[in-house]
């Protein structure tokens, strides 16, 4: 398996059977940059389950985590905080499912550091500049938060955050 790309997605899929007389279903995972997709057991409540296919942003991601789904160990993808898919059955363990996950979080925020530092060390703050922006301070705040969180996550060291921080900086002086 090659290095992760923009456009790659990986698959997860195995089967499961709810009972003795009941059909097998087919569960899934889908994961890429912008979406997760695929069929497993949604959590009803009072520990009841549906099986049902679901799609959402990348974004919604809580958490991936080891289960229990009919009494036997899965893999659990909790989205929105409060949503929980069980996916029992299928063919990867739940550290495997979560690398996966990280892999394409640390894709996406290598994107972004490389997108805030073409903002910055390409020139969108500049003084010349300081009438076109004075509409956008939104995008300043923005790009401070960002910039603030990707050293936080370790994508930009410390000395790349100073060097950065003091050219966004200087924009306002």
């Amino acid at each position: 398996m090659g290095e992760l790309q923009l456009g790659d997605s990986r698959e997860f899929s195995g089967e499961y059977k709810m009972g003795f007389f009941s059909s097998p279903e087919h569960i899934s995972v889908n994961i890429s940059v912008e979406k997760v997709w695929g069929r497993g057991y949604r959590e009803l409540g009072n520990g009841k389950h549906e099986i049902t296919d679901f799609r959402y942003a990348f974004s919604q991601i809580t958490k991936v985590t080891g289960s229990q789904f009919d009494k036997k160990p899965c893999s659990m993808i909790v989205f929105n905080e409060r949503d929980n898919i069980y996916l029992p059955g299928i063919n990867v363990l739940t550290p495997t499912l979560e690398s996966a996950v990280n892999q394409f979080r640390d894709l996406l925020l290598e994107k972004e550091t490389e997108e805030i530092k073409r903002l910055i060390l390409g020139g969108a703050f500049t003084k010349d500049g300081r009438t076109q922006l004075q509409d956008e301070i939104q995008l300043f705040k923005e790009t401070v938060e960002r910039l603030k969180e990707l050293k936080r996550q370790g994508f930009i060291n410390p000395l790349e955050y100073s060097e950065l921080r003091t050219k966004l900086m200087d924009f306002y002086a």
